[in-house]
């Protein structure tokens, strides 16, 4: 199966792997994201060379999606691949409040509602689809299922397959931050790739046994991304202060809100580097890969100084061993 993955997302121009773009940020996660700056980060990444996109109705209520889908709708669609996810309805808030309260800056006259079963997948698909604009998208990710590993996922997980099997998407998998229950899925043959969300880093490896052996051993794809907001965006606004955590923040990062900052607990911690320095990614942060790239490779041998700007455009966010 990773074959297929790694054919349907190679179409960008690095020739050097494949690189997405995470459609979180434009969904106003943290703090506002006009839509013009919505529309030149996404014109930018094309610009560059990226052709893989990833969106959820859970960035900013269904707004990532449609930011994303106004631009990617003028472009040829056999040139970039589309992901997104199922498992949230999004729905009228029957106690609108004034703000969203899952961490995304948009107004609360919308809520969330968990649906994991067979109908909920069908439409959250299909709503996702008149949000986007587009007749289709490529990959189709179960979002956040170890919130219903038992009855309620697995459903989820059939409901997915029956769409790859009528050829609704192309590929199908699970998104999620947590790594309980990944590795039963991957041997049982249930997915085609997993989107991992920083459990796989400079700072986590918690990913490593539990799932990229696993994976590797039965060709399931992962595309791991990292969220680093104190290294490479600006402070969060108050919405992300209004966020439950479902993981404490790492010690180490504990403060940090600048490159040097970060650099020099980093260095202090003695992180070891990532085993597998992967190259199919989907960076988060609104600042270009090839900073965030010249950022984590600084971290491990800078002592705190500010590093120069990188010149040329890397394309891999993870330093290489």
């Amino acid at each position: 199966m990773t074959a297929s993955i790694a054919d349907l997302l190679n179409r960008g121009r690095s020739g050097r792997g494949v690189i997405g773009l995470g459609g979180s940020p434009l969904g106003n996660f943290a703090r506002s994201v006009s839509d013009d700056e919505a529309a030149q980060t996404v014109r930018r990444a094309w610009d560059r060379g990226i052709r893989y996109f990833d969106t959820a109705p859970h960035y900013g209520l269904g707004l990532s999606e449609r930011r994303i889908g106004a631009e990617l709708r003028r472009r040829p669609r056999d040139e970039f691949v589309l992901s997104t996810k199922v498992g949230r309805l999004i729905v009228p808030n029957p106690r609108p409040r004034e703000w969203d309260d899952d961490g995304f800056a948009v107004p609360g006259d919308l809520t969330r509602r968990w649906d994991f079963s067979a109908t909920g997948v069908e439409r959250s698909l299909r709503e996702s689809l008149t949000r986007l604009g587009l007749e289709s998208v490529d990959i189709l990710y179960l979002h956040d299922p170890d919130q219903a590993w038992k009855s309620a996922a697995r459903e989820g997980l059939a409901s997915l397959a029956r769409l790859k099997a009528a050829g609704v998407v192309k590929a199908i998998g699970v998104g999620t931050n947590t790594t309980a229950g990944l590795a039963a899925i991957i041997e049982e043959g249930l997915v085609d790739v997993i989107m991992l969300a920083n459990r796989y880093s400079l700072l986590d490896h918690s990913a490593l046994d539990s799932v990229l052996t696993p994976a590797r051993r039965f060709g399931v794809a992962v595309s791991p991304s990292v969220s680093s907001p104190p290294a490479c965006s600006p402070p969060p606004g108050p919405h992300l202060a209004r966020r439950t955590s479902i993981v404490p923040p790492a010690p180490t990062c504990s403060g940090a809100r600048s490159a040097s900052r970060l650099s020099a607990q980093i260095t202090a911690s003695n992180c070891p580097p990532p085993r597998w320095p992967f190259r199919c990614c989907t960076p988060r942060s609104p600042r270009s890969p090839s900073a965030c790239a010249h950022r984590a490779r600084w971290t491990r041998t800078s002592g705190g100084s500010r590093p120069t700007s990188p010149r040329g455009s890397g394309t891999t966010l993870s330093p290489k061993a």
